[in-house]
């Protein structure tokens, strides 16, 4: 499945750790990355995981991960 992530939501270093973290999950393929957006492809690892949960759940880790990020530099 493929995505285009705003670095403005979805810093890169945050996308950078969610792959390290969810790689026995699934494969994560930069296809291009602008100043201001990378798309990503995400395949599950393996067959019999579900392709759009992976997905999700890849997704949630990162915005999750970034939304730390994000309260991390304005001290919240």
């Amino acid at each position: 499945m493929r995505f285009v992530l705003s670095h403005s939501i979805y810093p890169p270093t945050c996308l950078a750790s969610a792959v390290s973290a969810y790689r026995d999950f699934c494969s994560v393929t930069l296809c291009e990355s602008t100043g201001g957006a990378s798309c990503i492809d995400i395949a599950p690892a393996l067959p019999e995981y579900d392709e759009l949960r992976t997905a999700r759940e890849f997704l949630n880790y990162l915005l999750d991960i970034s939304l730390e990020a994000h309260l991390g530099e304005t001290g919240l």
